[in-house]
This record gives C-alpha cells, sequence and structure tokens, in this order.
C-alpha cells in the first residue's frame, strides 16, 4: 500500500509542469529605462538638417549641400527666365563655389574626405528642377533654394556646437553671415520678384 501511494505522488509530481522564468512573459522597459530609437533624433521639421554629432558630421553635410547648391544654381543660370533668379543664382555659384573650396582645404587639414561624396538627394532635387516646365522653373527654383538655405542655417548653427577646430569655428562664423543675406534675398525675390513661377520675359501686361 505504501508502495503504491508513493509511485502515485512520484507520476503526479513528473507530469506537473513546474514554472520556469522564461515561461513569464517578458517585462517591458517604463519609460524612464527605455532608451529612444533612431526615429527619435529626426529633425521635427521636415526642412531641418539633422543635427551633427559630430564635426566630421558637419563637414560631411555641409560639403554635400555646398556641391548640390552649386549644381542647381548653375542650372537656373541656363534654365532661368526671369534676370533676377539668373543673378540670385549667379551669386549663389560664386559664393557657394568658394565656401566649399575653403570648406576642402580645412577637411584635408583634419584628414576627412570631402571630395567625391555620393549624394542620391541632391541629384533627385536636380533632375526634379530640370524636369520643370519653363513657366514653373523660377518659383521652382526660389522655393528649393529658400529650403535648402534654411537647412544651411541650421547646420551651421548646430556646427558651431560640435566644432573642435578654430578653423572649423572660424569658418563657420565667416559663411553664416553668407548664408543669412542669400536667405534674405531669395525671400525677397519669392515675395516682389517672382510670382506664381512664370518668367518676367513669358508675362503678359495687365489689361485695366
Amino acid at each position: 500500500m505504501k508502495t503504491s501511494l508513493l509511485f502515485a505522488a512520484v507520476f503526479y509530481a513528473a507530469a506537473t509542469p513546474s514554472v520556469k522564468a522564461q515561461d513569464q512573459p517578458p517585462t517591458r522597459p517604463t519609460d524612464s529605462t527605455a532608451k529612444p530609437g533612431p526615429s527619435d533624433s529626426k529633425p521635427a521639421n521636415p526642412h531641418e538638417a539633422p543635427a551633427p554629432v559630430r564635426q566630421d558630421d558637419f563637414l560631411l553635410t555641409a560639403a554635400k549641400g555646398g556641391e548640390s547648391e552649386v549644381k542647381i544654381a548653375s542650372l537656373a543660370l541656363r534654365r532661368g527666365g526671369d534676370d533676377k533668379v539668373k543673378e540670385l543664382a549667379r551669386m549663389l555659384v560664386k559664393d557657394h563655389t568658394a565656401a566649399n573650396k575653403e570648406l576642402q582645404t580645412i577637411a584635408e587639414t583634419l584628414n576627412v574626405k570631402v571630395t567625391g561624396l555620393a549624394d542620391p538627394a541632391g541629384e533627385a532635387k536636380l533632375a526634379a528642377l530640370n524636369g520643370k516646365a519653363a513657366r514653373e522653373f523660377d518659383k521652382a527654383f526660389l522655393d528649393e533654394m529658400a529650403m535648402c538655405h534654411e537647412k544651411d542655417i541650421a547646420l551651421f548653427e548646430a556646427g558651431k556646437k560640435v566644432a573642435k577646430s578654430d578653423k572649423v569655428t572660424a569658418f563657420i562664423d565667416k559663411t553664416l553671415p553668407v548664408l543669412k543675406a542669400h536667405a534674405e534675398k531669395i525671400q525677397s525675390l519669392s515675395n516682389n520678384g517672382v510670382k506664381g513661377g512664370m518668367p518676367a520675359k513669358e508675362r503678359k501686361p495687365a489689361t485695366h
């Protein structure tokens, strides 16, 4: 009789699954312990460039943006219909080309390669603008330059916080006023110079 009871107890224990730690549902971290994911670092404003976290990031981003803007402004010199738009484009090519060369020289002294960089986003912008009809081009160009310079200014202001080289800081201090002057000129043309995207020579005189 005792043997039968012992056998039954052993059988019941073996048949009953034990609760292990891994069988429990995983606990989720509270908000205070959760780490931000990559999406948390994206800018709230889509017109703003992501803030650089290192000096190298600033140099690379500024180089790509500068080269892209020279290409877009060069396109406007060929396709722009309004003389004021072409004048702006000429100024942008001159100023950004000079800034790009200075940035390249500084980057070389810091062993950062900023030439020959792939820039799919910049090439896509260039292609989109080149696909615009003649009467749409000037307005589209001004809109694109306004957005680019908004990003540029935000990037350079953020770059001052991560710059470790005196040369980089001096470059930022020298270039920021130029970028802001560009932005004001672009805004002025958008408000008063080119409206509706129709080049001046294509506009019909108003009838009274």
